[in-house]
């Protein structure tokens, strides 16, 4: 007997709240489920599609739920790989050192050597050659001690790399052939070729061209079985400076064509700001100097695009604490040395003070003054001992809230994740699309939790952070293309209570989706507006697009979109009255009569 696409998605979510209940128990009993979402994490890394955050959210928090420290470790690594993989490299270096103590927890020397290579890497990308370095060499340190042969060579081959970009081509140079014999006794071919393009930029780089040109001619040449993209790209780019060097401009300007048409057809983009520094070069040289200055605007437009370094407060903060975690214990005890010191200078002074009085009137005097202290002191004391367990309590319960709101955002990424899971195993268009509909709900609700337990506040939802989240998030979910479709935002309302903020964020997930799917379908470029204002005691949403607009004859009322059942739904919740527009493009209005939390 068929299932109704209802009662099918009903089943799918019953199952998903159902292991979301037993994940405890199977994390304790079977590796099934790690498995599996590490096995999703492989294959898209390998694929090279890269949108497996869902996967590793879920992965990070069945760990938590297990108590497992590997797993918490590798729940942190894997949400790090996303964002490295995607370009954001001081969030990776952020999750990275999350990860970290985990593993030095349990003393797993080959992930603690990954994880410094992997933060290496990433300070690769952020153009810091020098902290790269750093991290590169406690990876090798770490290998070496577990004798990993391969990853000795790999470590040994990207400090190299690293020693080149700073300018130290003598050392760099020691590193690559270090590299070579390990790389000739493991008989990796492959590798050996690799080795072969990174020693010519070297030589290139100290003036040695022709030594550079031979080398990387003999990978175009010799090598060809073992071309990946990323390695052709460097040779061409290496290939496009040395002839600029010797004056060869034809030569100079045809391979940077082809390094900078293979950066930007396999997303290679922070190498890209190189090609178009030589393509300025090149225009500069052949004296044409409007052409040069055109090639230059794009480097450095390219150049601030990728390594803007953002705020790097976190992983400092990260740093400071793994790295003086083995100190607290010594620093505990020199405040305690510390401490009986001030106390024995106090009791000295005291006692000078004692000995100092010499007439008895004035001893007596002292005595009841001392006595009238001492109760004050009590008094201070007893004072201060019910602020520290006020303060306790109320910290304890600020800690308890807190809790209570990252366990919901946990359990609800879980259910996203399940739903997201489900979606990759079903075949059906109509009910992949309802299940995605469906995690993006679940997500949108998850992200007010998140952000009441980093806030300061947990009474109130930041309406402008979260919407950035949301409408960022909903982009990223439908794979709108770069630019095409422009969200415009005007919120004025600086918070809400939780009540208000969960369905009206679900309406404007449904408002937004329904945009996205519907309004630019055939491709168009458009502009989507969203404001959240208050006016005499309302709250007064507006979402609008300059798109198709609502078909002729509709009717809210009539409607049969689930969407629109559920913002009918949400909109009586709350109390809100709301109608729709068409003309050009789509209108929605809402007013809420409810009051902005303080």
């Amino acid at each position: 007997m068929s299932l109704s696409l209802h009662t099918y998605l009903s089943k799918r979510i019953t199952i998903s709240l159902y292991l979301l209940a037993m994940s405890s128990s199977i994390c304790a009993q079977h590796e099934e489920i790690f498995d599996s979402l590490q096995n999703l994490i492989r294959k898209e890394v390998t694929e090279g599609t890269n949108t497996f955050l869902p996967v590793a959210l879920a992965y990070d928090s069945v760990a938590i739920l297990s108590g497992d420290t590997l797993k918490m470790g590798k729940g942190k690594n894997f949400i790090g790989m996303y964002h490295y993989y995607n370009g954001n490299h001081r969030q990776a270096i952020s999750y990275y050192l999350e990860a970290l103590p985990y593993f030095t927890a349990i003393r797993d020397t080959y992930y603690i050597a990954m994880m410094h290579n992997n933060i290496g890497a990433a300070y690769e990308y952020r153009k810091e050659p020098e902290n790269s370095i750093s991290y590169y060499q406690s990876a090798l340190r770490y290998f070496t001690m577990l004798q990993d042969t391969l990853w000795m060579a790999n470590v040994l081959n990207n400090i190299g790399i690293q020693l080149n970009i700073a300018v130290r081509h003598d050392e760099s140079l020691e590193n690559f052939k270090k590299a070579r014999l390990l790389y000739v006794a493991l008989q990796d071919s492959s590798m050996l070729a690799v080795i072969n393009t990174n020693m010519s930029e070297c030589y290139r780089l100290k003036g040695d061209y022709q030594k550079a040109k031979a080398l990387n001619l003999e990978y175009l040449d010799a090598y060809k079985r073992f071309h990946t993209t990323d390695v052709l790209g460097n040779v061409h780019s290496s290939l496009a400076n040395t002839y600029l060097a010797l004056g060869q401009l034809e030569e100079s300007k045809a391979h940077n064509a082809m390094a900078i048409q293979i950066r930007t057809e396999n997303n290679f983009r922070f190498n890209l700001p190189n090609n178009y520094q030589t393509e300025s070069l090149i225009f500069e040289k052949e004296g044409d100097y409007k052409k040069a200055l055109m090639a230059y605007k794009d480097f450095k437009a390219a150049q601030d695009s990728m390594f803007n370094k953002e705020k790097d407060e976190r992983i400092t903060q990260l740093i400071t604490e793994y790295e003086v975690q083995e100190k607290d214990q010594e620093i505990q005890m020199l405040a305690s040395q510390n401490e009986l010191k001030n106390l024995r200078i106090e009791k000295s002074n005291r006692q000078k003070l004692l000995f100092g009085l010499g007439a008895t009137s004035l001893l007596i005097f002292a005595i009841a003054l001392f006595y009238l202290l001492r109760l004050k002191s009590r008094t201070n004391a007893d004072l201060a001992e019910k602020n520290i367990l006020i303060s306790k309590a109320l910290a304890e319960k600020d800690i308890l809230l807190r809790e209570i709101h990252h366990r919901v955002k946990n359990n609800l990424q879980m259910i996203s994740a399940l739903l997201y899971l489900h979606g990759k195993s079903v075949d059906d268009s109509t009910a992949q699309e309802a299940l995605m509909e469906s995690q993006n709900r679940v997500q949108s609700m998850a992200m007010i939790h998140q952000n009441l337990y980093q806030d300061e506040n947990l009474l109130g939802v930041s309406i402008k952070d979260y919407l950035d989240k949301l409408l960022n998030h909903l982009i990223s979910s439908y794979n709108i293309e770069k630019d095409r479709i422009t969200i415009l935002k005007k919120i004025d309302i600086p918070q809400m209570d939780v009540d208000t903020v969960i369905p009206l964020a679900l309406i404007i997930n449904e408002l937004i989706s329904n945009a996205l799917k519907y309004a630019f379908r055939d491709g168009r470029r458009g502009e989507i507006k969203v404001s959240l204002e208050q006016t005499e005691g309302l709250i007064n949403l507006e979402v609008s697009d300059d798109g198709m607009g609502l078909p002729e004859h509709f009717s809210v009322e009539s409607s049969s979109n689930f969407g629109l059942k559920l913002i009918n739904i949400l909109c009586d919740r709350l109390g809100a009255t709301w109608s729709a527009h068409s003309g050009k493009g789509t209108r929605i209005e809402i007013h809420i009569p409810q009051k902005i939390a303080a």
